[in-house]
């Protein structure tokens, strides 16, 4: 039996399928990374999907349902705190097409909401851009395109196994870049059924998922994996899901890196 299965035979057998956000974490309000949260609550208000007026960090965080008391739930901890070991995202480059020799090896833990931009960052800094001359104007044009980079980068913490051990990983070949997160892809479901865009929402971190969907981050209705494909085909780039072992790979096909 491997392990992603018996660990969803465990789950089921305690009714805990999200009891890992709700427990209480060791972290309290004043661990908050008070940046990240700022720029969250500053993307949530111009989104309008947070109404109130309150900035108080132990009110916002309250009124989230992501605190208990002093402490960060784990929902809020991943989120908002620089919480070590509970969030970790490595990054590896290679010089080819496949995993032989690294050029560039990377670990980073923090919070879900810096962790995201440092990855964004990475990608955005490792690939190709070409340039379109128009009437005095001078655009640059990513290979792949940034709201499928940001969106895929999103889920991959959104829909994470936090308590699994293992960390969210980017690997960027010269052909490649694949972006994996932990934990397995819903039972008797495929990728193609969501990109076609007929199956509900299964919210592995439903605090998560509420709290990025406020901020615009993340959207509630199982449309990531279709706005993904929706965009990379409009930008001419090829995007391939996979799933080895039951976990979600996200491969972006065709990138060359910059020398």
């Amino acid at each position: 039996m491997d392990q992603n299965t018996y660990d969803s035979m465990i789950r089921k057998r305690d009714n805990v399928d999200y009891s890992w956000e709700k427990r209480i974490s060791k972290y309290t309000i004043d661990d908050v990374n008070e940046d990240a949260f700022e720029e969250y609550l500053r993307k949530a208000k111009e989104a309008g999907r947070i109404d109130f007026e309150d900035t108080d960090v132990k009110t916002v965080l309250d009124k989230l349902e992501l605190i208990e008391g002093d402490y960060f739930l784990n929902a809020g901890a991943a989120l908002f705190c620089d919480c070590g070991i509970v969030n970790e995202l490595q990054i590896a480059k290679f010089a080819s097409d496949e995993r032989l020799t690294f050029t560039d090896i990377r670990r980073y833990s923090g919070s879900i909401m810096e962790l995201k931009k440092k990855a964004e960052q990475y990608i955005i800094d490792a690939m190709n851009w070409r340039v379109e001359f128009g009437n005095l104007t001078r655009k640059e044009i990513p290979e792949i395109p940034l709201d499928a980079i940001r969106e895929a980068i999103t889920n991959s913490f959104g829909h994470r196994m936090f308590d699994s051990g293992q960390s969210n990983e980017i690997t960027i070949f010269k052909n490649r870049i694949e972006i994996y997160n932990s934990g397995a892809f819903p039972a008797n479901k495929t990728p193609e059924s969501y990109v076609v865009g007929n199956q509900r929402p299964i919210r592995r971190n439903p605090l998560i998922a509420r709290t990025l969907y406020y901020s615009k981050d993340m959207e509630s209705f199982a449309t990531g994996l279709k706005r993904i494909k929706d965009a990379c085909d409009k930008a001419g780039c090829r995007v391939e899901f996979q799933t080895p072992d039951d976990v979600l790979l996200l491969c972006f096909i065709g990138m060359v890196l910059k020398n």
